[in-house]
């Protein structure tokens, strides 16, 4: 199920839930405090309620330039804000960046709110998704990912 705000539009971070509990966030190009804060409450209403869950955060569109330090500082007291529903809840962590800009960007956000549950960065979702589901496969009690190719509906890294 992939979600989509009121009014039919898409939301600012989608996130697919098509594979539970593999959940993949796609991140638009630019971010603001208020799409920050729209992911946090649907994190709280749509993905936590669910159970323990990995995570693959495609943010290879976004604009890391315009990251700005105000905007990571933000996003990090969000996270921390979480860090205990994360580190219940969160199996695996990845992310699938391109450049090494936006890799500086997280660095910058886990450095001001630090990860205790496993978290690598990726090329591909292809490689960030298969991870994900070692961890999991590894992890006492964690729910098993089904493969992509168990769901028509889910679609091949772009």
């Amino acid at each position: 199920m992939s979600s989509r705000s009121g009014g039919g539009e898409m939301a600012r971070i989608e996130i697919n839930q098509d594979r539970w509990p593999l959940v993949v966030f796609t991140v638009p190009e630019v971010l603001s405090e208020a799409d920050i804060d729209a992911h946090f409450e649907r994190l709280g209403s749509e993905v936590f309620p669910r159970g323990h869950y990995a995570s693959v955060m495609d943010a290879r569109e976004t604009q890391a330039y315009r990251f700005l330090a105000d905007l990571r500082r933000y996003a990090a007291a969000r996270y921390r804000e979480h860090a205990m529903d994360f580190a219940k809840l969160l199996i695996a962590e990845a992310y699938v960046l391109e450049s090494s800009v936006q890799r500086g960007v997280l660095t910058a956000i886990r450095w001001l709110a630090p990860a205790s549950w496993p978290t690598r960065v990726f090329a591909t979702t292809d490689e960030a998704e298969a991870w994900c589901a070692e961890v999991a496969a590894r992890e006492p009690g964690a729910p098993s990912i089904p493969p992509r190719s168990l769901n028509p509906r889910s679609s091949a890294a772009p």
